[in-house]
């Protein structure tokens, strides 16, 4: 398992907390009363950083990040503007804009 993996961009939460690895984040998931952890949007969350942590695949990490931030946004633990992986989206844009460019080029 790799759960020091880093997160690719870590999250701060609103009492000041940084969560920066998946392991951080299964800790901060452990830690909520169980109420918490029976809801379907942490269950899920779990399961992505514990299939992340088992391959330790940029997407699964990614989907896994996603989700976390879903949960942390839905119980009010960080304000929604933290949630979007900024480097995630001007890596994705990057990717569409050289494909574009490559379909321009042999066109």
């Amino acid at each position: 398992m790799r759960w020091p993996y880093r997160l690719p961009e870590p999250f701060t939460l609103i009492d000041g907390r940084k969560v920066s690895t998946l392991a951080e984040a299964r800790d901060l998931i452990l830690a909520l009363p169980e109420l918490h952890q029976s809801k379907a949007h942490w269950r899920y969350a779990g399961e992505l950083l514990r299939v992340a942590a088992q391959h330790g695949e940029k997407y699964a990490v990614m989907d896994a990040r996603a989700q976390f931030a879903r949960a942390l946004t839905v119980d009010g633990l960080i304000s929604p503007e933290v949630a979007k992986p900024q480097a995630a989206i001007r890596a994705i844009r990057a990717r569409a804009l050289r494909a574009r460019s490559r379909l321009k080029a042999s066109a």
